[in-house]
């Protein structure tokens, strides 16, 4: 189990954490991770 603390107060969210198995938060981490040679548009200004 991994406990994920998050940066938002404790007053702002209902809960500052999340206690997940390791497998499952690598996966929702690497959902974030765009494929390979996935063009991606950033704008800046």
């Amino acid at each position: 189990m991994v406990i994920h603390h998050s940066a938002m107060p404790p007053g702002k969210a209902r809960q500052n954490f999340l206690v997940v198995p390791a497998a499952e938060l690598i996966a929702r981490i690497t959902q974030h991770i765009p494929d390979k040679g996935f063009q991606m548009a950033r704008y800046y200004g």
